[in-house]
């Protein structure tokens, strides 16, 4: 007997814990590289827009860890145990959205509206890299 998953209706594959985009309109929930491959959402005659998540501040979340660890060394310590893999969550959201920019830039109009949110976040995934970077490193 096959389990009943839920699928992605456009790749047609079960849907699983990673990234999601639920259609504002129609409620299909898509694997979110689907959705941006197809522009949208799949249902026929459907126009939604990807709903905001509970989790749409959650890239932000490393950032804003990097940058109070790096206000002064008492901070940095309290945080130390979460800073590295926040340094490594920022530089991944980083080339995650970069290669989104791109990709929007290649395709032409048809994504520019994503384009605001893409620079957005790479800025503020890029700048606590900087900013660590700057605060210990250019140090000569």
């Amino acid at each position: 007997m096959i389990p009943n998953t839920i699928r992605c209706p456009y790749c047609r594959t079960a849907l699983g814990v990673g990234q999601t985009v639920r259609c504002s309109e129609c409620k299909t929930v898509h694997h979110a590289a689907c959705w941006f491959e197809n522009d949208g959402c799949t249902i026929f005659g459907c126009h939604g827009q990807p709903e905001e998540s509970s989790f749409a501040a959650l890239p932000v979340l490393p950032a804003l860890i990097s940058v109070l660890a790096s206000i002064n060394s008492t901070v940095a310590v309290l945080l130390s145990f979460i800073l590295i893999p926040a340094l490594i969550a920022c530089s991944y959201s980083a080339l995650y959205h970069s290669t989104l920019l791109i990709r929007s830039l290649a395709v032409g109009t048809e994504r520019s509206r994503e384009m605001p949110r893409h620079v957005a976040f790479l800025l503020i995934n890029l700048a606590p890299l900087i900013g660590i970077y700057l605060h210990y490193f250019s140090k000569v």
